[in-house]
């Protein structure tokens, strides 16, 4: 995307960051950690702006898993209490609230060592759910991993979410997957 942080593009007149703390917030998120590069300043910004907990990821290089799992420590750590957490990927900005609203109604339904993903027309997509349990089941595995490899690593009982939100499946990744 030119170099730019993905957090930081624009949608609608709003930044990735934004759009995803708003679907957050409205699908019934409780408290929201941005994970960043370490030296991300704009988006650090941004996530102190929209009260939301900026995460430095000093070796985002190693995978999105990574990133997943600095921010899930730094929510267990501050809150012990919590049931779940939704892993958010910033390039699937158009999910809708709805969506997220689905997700935490089937995660708090299901099994302590479980996660949920949607699921629009036998295709699977993001944000997921993972039960706390569960979360914490993932802290301890390889960095490396693929967020795949690691919820099947912890032995994750998956549950797929049918929604009715097409953009669960579109990751934002060039130029022209924003048109």
């Amino acid at each position: 995307m030119g170099g730019r942080p993905k957090a930081l593009l624009q949608l609608a007149g709003m930044t990735f960051l934004e759009q995803v703390v708003g679907t957050c917030r409205e699908g019934g998120c409780a408290d929201i950690w941005a994970v960043t590069r370490p030296r991300a300043r704009e988006v650090i910004r941004l996530a102190f702006a929209l009260d939301v907990q900026a995460v430095p990821n000093p070796d985002p290089e190693r995978g999105m898993f990574s990133s997943a799992q600095r921010g899930l420590r730094a929510a267990i750590g501050d809150e012990p209490e919590y049931t779940g957490f939704v892993i958010f990927p910033v390039d699937h900005p158009r999910v809708r609230s709805r969506t997220v609203a689905q997700l935490i109604a089937v995660m708090n339904e299901s099994p302590a060592m479980s996660w949920v993903q949607p699921g629009f027309k036998g295709r699977r997509g993001h944000p997921i759910g993972v039960t706390a349990d569960g979360a914490r089941a993932l802290l301890d595995l390889d960095a490396t991993l693929t967020l795949r490899e690691a919820l099947r690593s912890a032995g994750l009982i998956p549950r797929v979410v049918p929604v009715e939100d097409q953009h669960v499946l579109e990751n934002v990744n060039t130029p022209a997957d924003l048109e």
